[in-house]
C-alpha cells in the first residue's frame, strides 16, 4: 500500500507503522524515564479512566483477533502458547475494566479490529501468524508506555507497568519463533513508535 492510498483512507502515522509490522519488541522498563518527561495532549484531556477504558478495548480487540486464528496453522506448542497469551490479554482488559469504572465499554476496540482485517485474511500459515501476533504484542508494549507517560493515579500507573512486561515477554516468545534477531527482539530502549494511540483507535 503506498502513501498516497494510506493517505486517502486517512490512515495515521501510528495505523500505517502497525500495518507494516513495525515495532520493536523487548522489554521497555528501562524507558521509563524518557516518556514520564512528558504528559500527551489526550491525558490531559481525558483522565486515567478514559485511558484505562482505551487499554481495555485494546486488550479486547487482540482476544478477538486471536480467536479467530486458525489454531490448525500453529505447532500444538504454539497453539498452546497463543492460547495463554490469549487468557493473559483476558486477564488484563478485566483488571482494565474494573480501573476504568464507568468508562469500561466491555467491547473490543473496533476500529483497530477492522484495520485487523486485511492482515489476518492473509495469515494463512504459521509465519504469517506469528508475525501478525509480534506486530500485536509489539503495538501493545509500546501502547503501555504511551500509558505510563499518560496516567497519573498510582494505581493505575501500577497496573500499566505490571502489564507492559507481559507483552513484551509475549513478543519475545514469537519473535524467537520467528528466529529473528536478538536486536530486535531486545533493543537497547522501547519506545512508542508503534503504539496504538486513542487519537487514532477512539472508542466512541
Amino acid at each position: 500500500m503506498d502513501d498516497a492510498l494510506e493517505h486517502d483512507r486517512g490512515l495515521t502515522p501510528t495505523r500505517r507503522r502497525f500495518l507494516h509490522g513495525a515495532g520493536l519488541g523487548g522489554l521497555a522498563a528501562c524507558a521509563l524515564p524518557l516518556v514520564l518527561r512528558s504528559q500527551p495532549t489526550f491525558a490531559q484531556e481525558a483522565g486515567d479512566a478514559a485511558i484505562t477504558a482505551f487499554l481495555e478495548s485494546i486488550e479486547l480487540a487482540i482476544v478477538e483477533t486471536y480467536g479467530k486464528v486458525d489454531a490448525a496453522l500453529l505447532t500444538p506448542e504454539l497453539a498452546a502458547e497463543m492460547a495463554r497469551f490469549t487468557d493473559h490479554h483476558r486477564e488484563h482488559a478485566a483488571a482494565l475494566a474494573e480501573a476504568a469504572g464507568d468508562e469500561a465499554t466491555g467491547e473490543p476496540n473496533r476500529e483497530l479490529l477492522d484495520d485487523l482485517d486485511e492482515p489476518l485474511a492473509r495469515a494463512e500459515d504459521e509465519a504469517a501468524v506469528l508475525d501478525l501476533a509480534f506486530s500485536l504484542e509489539t503495538s501493545a508494549a509500546a501502547t503501555y508506555l504511551f500509558a505510563l507517560g499518560a496516567l497519573e493515579a498510582r494505581g493505575a500507573l501500577e497496573l500499566a507497568a505490571s502489564v507492559l512486561p507481559v507483552e513484551s515477554a509475549h513478543a519475545i516468545v514469537l519473535g524467537t519463533a520467528l528466529e529473528l534477531p536478538a536486536t530486535e527482539l531486545v533493543p537497547s530502549f522501547e519506545n512508542q513508535d508503534a503504539a496504538f494511540k486513542p487519537e487514532a483507535f477512539p472508542i466512541d
